[in-house]
């Protein structure tokens, strides 16, 4: 399918909502098609890190939203873990990475009507590089 047809939501992309391919993915926020797989770690959670190559000048504006979303809906959507977001020192990305109780807390998710809207904010401000991931080893002090 060529990356101009490709119909993907971008808030999906960036807050950890959903699989490419599923039929939920109908925000149209147009992006380049990734595909990958659902990895559960074996405790059930879903983790999600999304890489957003920013517009210049526009890094404050990103996490802004980012921020919103995760305020006002993802963290209020049963199976909502955690969503940590980080600004490169340079401005030019934000890391996202969220974490979920469930593949099926996603799926729900990404059908949630609020969570296109900050979808669309983000449409132009920021290129997503999203990937599923497992944990493989977490430490601390």
């Amino acid at each position: 399918m060529p990356a101009a047809s490709t119909d993907i939501s971008l808030l999906a992309l960036v807050m950890g909502v959903g699989s490419i391919g599923s039929p939920a993915f109908n925000w149209r926020a147009p992006c380049r098609a990734i595909k990958m797989e659902t990895k559960i770690m074996s405790n059930g959670e879903v983790t999600f890190v999304n890489i957003l190559e920013v517009e210049e000048g526009k890094q404050a504006e990103v996490a802004k939203i980012l921020q919103d979303a995760t305020d006002t809906v993802i963290s209020k959507r049963p199976g909502f873990v955690s969503v940590t977001l980080l600004a490169s020192k340079d401005g030019k990305r934000i890391v996202n990475v969220a974490k979920w109780a469930s593949a099926a807390d996603v799926q729900a998710t990404q059908n949630d009507p609020a969570a296109a809207e900050f979808g669309k904010k983000l449409a132009g401000l920021a290129k997503p590089a999203p990937g599923l991931y497992d944990i493989v080893g977490e430490y601390s002090a």
